[in-house]
């Protein structure tokens, strides 16, 4: 009887977990991301998405800084 408890509950943390990390990322910074990756340069990007330049720079630098805290995080958290 415990078992199937212990079970639930950890998949209950496990969904809450993911599921608030997910709902606070920016998923069009990555849209800008995916086209510099298409494209090959920031400017190609910037054409392909209608936008300046500078807003595809400042669009994956923002990933980049949310990338960068949920890395350091997560190594605090396995080391610690």
């Amino acid at each position: 009887m415990g078992a199937p408890r212990a079970v639930e509950r950890l998949r209950v943390r496990f969904a809450k977990m993911h599921t608030e990390r997910m709902s606070t990322f920016a998923w069009d910074d990555l849209r800008h991301f995916l086209a510099f990756a298409r494209a090959g340069s920031m400017q190609s990007a910037a054409i392909a998405l209608g936008v300046n330049q500078s807003t595809v720079q400042r669009r994956i630098a923002g990933l980049r800084s949310v990338w960068a805290a949920a890395w350091s995080s997560a190594t605090l958290a396995a080391i610690g």
